[in-house]
């Protein structure tokens, strides 16, 4: 077997038959399987596929998070690659093929450990394809380019960097969801942290990754939509409290588990400094959720 593609869904049946249906059309000259590991979803996902003989089909009796289901589904693939894949992605051509291909062609230089592609927006725009490794660095030169957007009412692609208009770029990781990966180097990480649940745990996976050496690589030619937030809750506008109280945890425990106790406890104080102002004036946030991200930053047994 090639590859395994594993697709976690939760609540999102249609959205993980269009995804299904889109890599079982696109996918030719690669041998592969499809494997769906569902969190518990209420929306009828298990009754639609339980039945369905192209893929295998696996259900949680709760929801377990992103990082561990992925590792139930590479638990039982066969694949030489797992191709990591969000249930809210559409595959525009072969690119499961091509991702192989770029993957064997690599394979005795022994140097890349993961890969993706520049991911499309709805309307065929780039989106979101990379990550960054949270640091402190990071987070103040993000601060300060948030910051010059609203003073100068720039839009938001002043914040999020222009891809290079390369074929292959390294990045610090890339989006996850649309990771391709050796299996060999999946089962040497030990696979996602399950310390996290959902948000942190893409970037703490390609860290790993990095620390063997290898390089995360964005290719351009495989075309994917991501439609993004199918299993989330945001509105596609702004992020909901539950998101950015998810994203900020899963940064806070990634630095606490990379770094140093002095780093950390730095990290913590800039983001009261220059992040926690901006919670007490947005007005999404109530009371409540204003003290509960202030206790997530100063209270260490939160993670």
């Amino acid at each position: 077997m090639d590859v395994s593609v594993i697709i976690v869904s939760y609540n999102t049946k249609d959205l993980t038959l269009q995804c299904v249906n889109s890599v079982l059309e696109q996918t030719k000259e690669v041998s592969f399987e499809v494997i769906i590991v569902d969190n518990d979803s209420k929306d009828g996902t298990k009754e639609y596929f339980i039945n369905d003989s192209r893929i295998t089909y696996i259900q949680n009796d709760s929801n377990v998070g992103f990082g561990i289901a992925n590792n139930i589904g590479v638990n039982v693939s066969k694949g030489r690659y797992v191709f990591l894949l969000n249930s809210d992605t559409i595959l525009l051509n072969n690119a499961i093929k091509l991702f192989y291909d770029f993957m064997v062609e690599n394979e005795t230089k022994n140097t890349v450990g993961v890969i993706g592609t520049v991911l499309l927006n709805m309307d065929k725009t780039e989106g979101l394809s990379v990550i960054h490794f949270k640091s402190i660095s990071y987070l103040l030169r993000l601060s300060f380019r948030k910051l010059i957007q609203k003073i100068f009412g720039l839009s938001q692609a002043f914040v999020d960097k222009k891809l290079p208009n390369k074929m292959t770029f390294n990045v610090d990781g890339v989006m996850g969801a649309d990771m391709f990966i050796p299996s060999t180097v999946y089962k040497k990480i030990n696979g996602f942290d399950d310390s996290y649940f959902m948000f942190g745990e893409e970037v703490d996976l390609q860290k790993r990754i990095k620390d063997l050496g290898l390089q995360r690589l964005i290719i351009r030619g495989p075309q994917i939509i991501h439609i993004h937030g199918g299993s989330g809750d945001n509105d596609g506008r702004k992020l909901s409290f539950r998101s950015i109280y998810s994203i900020q945890k899963g940064s806070i425990f990634f630095i606490k588990k990379n770094y140093s106790s002095l780093y950390y406890i730095s990290y913590k104080f800039i983001l009261l400094l220059i992040w926690f102002p901006w919670v007490l004036i947005d007005k999404r946030f109530d009371a409540i959720q204003r003290i509960s991200l202030f206790k997530l930053i100063i209270n260490p047994s939160k993670y």
